[in-house]
C-alpha cells in the first residue's frame, strides 16, 4: 500500500472508528446493567489439538481455533483467508494449486510440506487447496506435532473439523455468491435422521471465476496468432525410446484468462451408533480445472505486480482427488478406543508454458499420480482423576507418481554444449540479452524490453518442430511411517505435568524411471543405481508444565519435537542425472505462553501471549537451479541449521452482544548458523550463515472489528472489517531480493435473520498489490537476461504468485 492509500486509509477509517467507539461506550453502558450474564457472552471453545476433547484455554500450546461461525462471518472458505488471519503463519496456494506454508519459520515453500493438513483427524497430502466448507471449526496448531501427529508435522498443523451428522435433525443450508472476477459459487448442506440414531449429511460445492489475470499479445513475432494455434504441448514422442508412459491429449489453448477456475466436489458423511459404539463414515471428492504456473518474470528490485501475461498458452491444472474415512469408537469403564482409517487417490495433471513468453520455445508437461493410506489405533483415558493418558500405533503408506516430460522446439537453443549446434554454451537463444550499449542508452529501467524478446522470427515449420524431447520427472516414490505413541497428564493441585513420546520408523523408496534413456538412448551419461532408499527411526519427545491460578488463568512452559523425513532428487546440482539424497530435518520448539481472560462490567476479554525458541537442523530447502546444459531442475537440499525466535499475541473483546473486537500480533526473527550453504540460482556455491531464510514475514498482525444491531422482526445489521498485515520477506536463501511486504482490508456489510442472510463481502477494499510467495528465475533460462551480462545477479528476475486484489461479492445464504 502506497502512502497515498495509507492517508485514504486513515480518512476513511477515522470516521468508522469515532462511530464504534460511540457504539461501544453505549452498548456498555447498557451491558453494565447485565453483568450477572458474563459468561454467557462467549462459548467455550473445544479443540481437539490433543486428540481428545479440551478447553482451548486449558492446553499449554499456542492453538488458533476459528470456529464454524466465524468462518462464515469472515467468509473463510480457502487456505489463502487462513494465512492472512493468524499471526506467524504464512499460509497460501502457490501458482500451481499446492500449498505453501510456514508457522514460526519453519516449514518450506514448494515440494517440501512441514505443516499437516487434517480432515477430521486424518492427514491429507494432494487438496489441502480445495474449497472448504460446512465446518464446526478449523484449527491452526502452531509447532512441531510430532508426538501426536509424526512427520511431515515439523511446524505445526491446520486441522480442518466438519460438521458431523446430526441424528433426529432435518435441516440444510443453501448459499449462492456472485460477483467481480465473473465469480460464480453455489453451497449447499443437508442434514437427514435416519431412525433414532443415525444420520447422514452431504456438503456439496461449485466454484467457478475467472481469475484477475488477464492474458495478452497473443500475436507472435513471425505473425501467427496463439488463439489460431493450437499445438503445444507436445506430448510424449511415439516409438520406444521415451521412458514415460502417458499418452493421453495435452494440448493446451490460449486463453484471455489464464486463471479461470471451475472446482466441483462433495462430502457424504454418515454416522449411527450401535451399543457404546459409534460410527461415522464420510468419502469426499473433488475435482478441479484451474491454472498453472502462468507467471510473469520481473525484476524484483523493482516489483511492479503486473496483472497481464504473455503465454503461447494457457498453463493448466487438471486434478481429481477422492478420499474415505472410516471412525470407529467404543466406550469402557476405562477409557476409549477409536480406529481411524484413511485413504486418498489423486490423479492430475499440470502444463506449464516455460519459456513465459507468447513465443514458442519449451514447455512442461506434469502427469501425477498420488496414493495415501492412513491408520491409527489409540485408547484415551476417561473420568475425571488427576491422570489423563493416551496411547496409540499408526501406520501411513505415500504413494506418488510423477511421468514428467519437457518439450524444446526448433525455435530453440537449448542444450547447446551437447549437440554442438548453436552458439553461446547454457543459453536459451529464443530470447535475446541486450548488450551493455544498448541498455546503457535506455531512458530508464522501466523501459527495458528483454522480457520476451526473441532473437529471431521463426518460421511455424520450426515453432511446430520438436528440437529435444527432455524426460524431466519420471519417477516413484514411496513413504512409510510406522510409529507407536503416548502422552499423559498428571494434575497436582494447581499444577499440570506433561510428558509423551513417538517412536516413528520412516523409510522413503524412490525408482528413476530414467535411467535407461540417459544412459542408453542418450550415451551421454555413466550409468547408476536408479532405486534407492532410506530410513531412520526417530524419537520425538514432548513436556510441559502448566500452572493454573485461581481465576483461570494458565501459565506454562513446553518443549516439543518434529521432523521432516528425507528422499531423493533425480539430478545432482550439476544437471547430471542420478539419485541423490537428502536427509531429514529436526525442530525443537521451546515455549512460555500465559492464557487468561477477564470478565466484569458485561464484558469478556480472552487473551493469549507466547514467547518461543526454535533450533531447526538440517533445514530442507527446495531450490531451482539451471544445469550446465541450459535446462532447469528442482532439487530439495539440506541447507544447514537455522534458528527461529519469536512473540505472538492474540486477543478477543466481547463488548457487548453487539460489538466484539479482535486481533493478535506476531514476531519472528531467524538466521541461518554457520556453516550453512545453497547452490544459487547459476549453480554456484553460497554461503547462507546469518542470512534470514526466506518465505518468513518478520512480523504479521490482523485487527478485526465487528458490530451487530438489531433491526425489526429478528432481523439484524452486521458490519465487520478486517486489516491483515503481513512484514517483509525473502525471495531467496541468498536475501538479495526481497517482498516488502504488504497490509489489506477486508469489509462485510449485510443483513442477517434466523433463517437468511444477505452480505456485501470486499476482499483487498483498496487494492493492494502483494505477493503471497516468489523466487528468482534461475540462470540464462530468464527471458531476455543473460547471467554473465556485467549487471550480474543485480537484475534479480523474480517470478511469484500475486495475491488476491480487489474482489467484491454479494453472498446469499438460506437456512431450514
Amino acid at each position: 500500500m502506497n502512502q497515498c492509500d495509507f492517508s485514504r486509509l486513515l480518512a476513511c477509517a477515522g470516521p468508522a472508528l469515532a462511530l464504534l467507539a460511540f457504539c461501544s461506550y453505549a452498548t456498555t453502558a447498557a451491558a453494565e446493567e447485565a453483568a450477572e450474564n458474563d459468561e454467557d457472552l462467549v462459548e467455550e471453545v473445544i479443540v481437539t489439538a490433543r486428540k481428545r476433547d479440551e478447553s482451548l484455554m486449558e492446553i499449554p500450546e499456542s492453538v488458533s481455533a476459528i470456529s464454524g461461525f466465524e468462518l462464515d462471518q469472515q467468509h473463510i472458505s480457502h487456505i489463502n483467508d487462513i494465512g492472512l488471519t493468524v499471526t506467524n503463519l504464512n499460509l497460501s496456494s502457490r501458482a500451481d494449486g499446492n500449498p505453501n506454508v510456514t508457522i514460526r519459520g519453519v516449514g518450506s515453500f514448494g515440494n517440501t510440506q512441514g505443516v499437516g493438513f487434517y480432515v477430521d483427524g486424518t492427514q491429507i497430502f494432494v487438496d489441502a487447496s480445495a474449497e472448504f466448507g460446512d465446518m464446526e471449526r478449523v484449527e491452526i496448531l502452531k509447532g512441531p506435532q510430532g508426538t501426536l501427529y509424526g512427520g511431515n508435522n515439523i511446524g505445526g498443523a491446520v486441522k480442518f473439523v466438519t460438521r458431523r451428522p446430526v441424528p433426529g435433525e432435518l435441516s440444510g443450508e443453501g448459499e449462492i455468491e456472485i460477483g467481480e472476477q465473473s465469480t460464480r459459487n453455489v453451497k449447499a448442506t443437508i442434514n437427514a435422521p435416519i431412525g433414532d440414531v443415525s444420520a447422514v449429511r452431504l456438503f456439496a460445492y461449485r466454484k467457478e471465476d475467472d481469475g484477475f489475470v488477464k492474458a495478452v499479445n497473443p500475436e507472435r513475432r513471425n505473425g501467427r496468432s496463439n488463439i489460431d494455434d493450437q499445438l503445444w504441448p507436445y506430448g510424449v514422442p511415439s516409438g520406444g525410446a521415451a521412458p514415460n508412459n502417458y499418452r493421453e491429449n495435452v494440448v493446451e489453448a490460449w486463453r484471455r484468462h489464464p486463471n479461470e477456475r471451475d472446482e466441483t466436489g462433495f462430502r457424504l458423511s454418515f454416522t449411527t451408533e450401535v451399543e457404546d459404539t459409534s460410527i461415522y463414515v464420510a468419502v469426499r471428492n473433488n475435482e478441479l480445472d484451474a491454472g498453472n504456473n502462468n507467471w510473469r518474470v520481473e525484476d524484483g528490485n523493482n516489483l511492479r505486480y503486473v496483472r497481464e501475461r504473455e503465454l503461447t498458452f494457457a498453463g493448466r491444472n487438471y486434478r481429481e482427488t477422492t478420499g474415505g474415512l472410516l471412525e470407529v469408537s467404543r466406550d469402557f469403564d476405562l477409557g476409549n478406543i477409536t480406529y481411524v482409517g484413511a485413504f486418498t487417490e489423486a490423479e492430475g495433471l499440470r502444463t506449464t508454458d516455460l519459456d513465459v513468453s507468447s513465443e514458442v520455445g519449451f514447455d512442461l508437461v506434469r502427469p501425477e499420480l498420488t496414493d495415501v493410506q492412513t491408520h491409527e489405533l489409540r485408547f484415551t483415558s476417561t473420568g475425571d482423576g488427576p491422570l489423563e493418558y493416551l496411547f496409540g500405533v499408526y501406520l501411513a503408506t505415500w504413494e506418488n507418481d510423477w511421468d514428467s516430460w519437457a518439450s524444446f522446439y526448433q525455435t530453440t537453443e537449448v542444450l547447446c554444449n551437447l549437440f554442438g549446434d548453436c552458439g553461446r554454451p547454457g543459453s536459451l537463444g529464443i530470447l535475446e540479452p541486450l548488450s551493455a550499449a544498448d541498455r546503457n542508452a535506455l531512458p530508464s529501467p522501466a523501459a527495458d524490453p528483454r522480457l520476451g524478446t526473441p532473437v529471431q522470427t521463426p518460421t511455424f515449420e520450426q515453432e511446430s518442430g520438436l528440437r529435444l524431447y527432455f524426460p524431466f520427472e519420471n519417477r516413484a516414490r514411496e513413504r512409510t511411517n510406522r510409529a507407536v505413541f503416548a502422552t499423559a497428564s498428571y494434575r497436582q493441585d494447581n499444577w499440570e505435568f506433561g510428558f509423551g513420546a513417538r517412536i516413528d520408523k520412516w523409510r522413503a523408496d524412490t525408482l528413476d524411471r530414467n535411467r535407461d534413456y540417459w544412459v542408453t538412448v542418450t550415451g551421454f551419461y555413466p550409468n547408476y543405481e536408479n532405486y534407492l532408499y532410506q530410513g531412520d527411526t526417530e524419537i520425538l519427545p514432548k513436556a510441559s508444565l502448566s500452572y493454573f491460578t485461581e481465576d483461570g488463568s494458565l501459565l506454562y512452559a513446553s518443549f516439543a519435537r518434529g521432523f521432516e523425513p528425507g528422499n531423493y532428487n533425480l539430478y545432482t546440482q550439476e544437471g547430471v542425472p542420478s539419485l541423490v539424497p537428502y536427509g531429514r530435518e529436526l525442530a525443537d520448539n521451546y515455549e512460555v505462553g500465559y492464557k487468561s481472560s477477564i470478565s466484569r462490567f458485561g464484558q469478556r476479554f480472552d487473551y493469549n501471549l507466547a514467547a518461543f525458541f526454535i533450533s531447526y537442523t538440517d533445514r530442507q530447502f527446495e531450490l531451482q537451479n539451471q544445469i550446465a546444459v541450459g535446462g532447469i531442475i528442482e532439487n530439495i537440499l539440506n541447507a544447514g541449521d537455522s534458528t527461529q525466535y519469536g512473540l505472538e499475541a492474540d486477543f478477543n473483546w466481547v463488548i457487548s452482544d453487539q460489538l466484539t473486537i479482535s486481533g493478535g500480533a506476531g514476531l519472528v526473527d531467524a538466521d541461518f548458523e554457520g556453516g550453512s550453504s545453497v547452490f544459487d540460482v547459476i549453480n554456484r556455491t553460497s554461503d547462507v550463515s546469518s542470512h534470514f531464510p526466506p518465505w518468513i514475514s518478520k512480523h504479521s498482525y490482523n485487527l478485526s472489528v465487528q458490530y451487530r444491531r438489531p433491526l425489526t422482526g429478528g432481523v439484524e445489521m452486521l458490519m465487520r472489517g478486517t486489516l491483515l498485515g503481513k512484514g517483509p520477506f525473502w525471495f531467496n536463501t541468498e536475501n538479495t531480493v526481497k517482498h516488502p511486504g504488504y497490509r489489506v482490508i477486508n469489509a462485510r456489510v449485510g443483513l442477517e435473520a434466523e433463517q437468511w442472510s444477505l452480505a456485501l463481502n470486499v476482499r483487498n477494499l483498496f487494492d493492494t498489490d502483494y505477493y503471497t510467495d516468489g523466487s528468482v528465475w534461475p540462470g540464462d533460462s530468464v527471458p531476455g537476461f543473460d547471467r554473465e551480462d556485467p549487471r550480474g545477479l543485480t537484475f534479480n528476475p523474480v517470478i511469484g504468485t500475486l495475491g488476491q486484489p480487489h474482489l467484491a461479492t454479494l453472498v446469499m445464504r438460506y437456512k431450514f
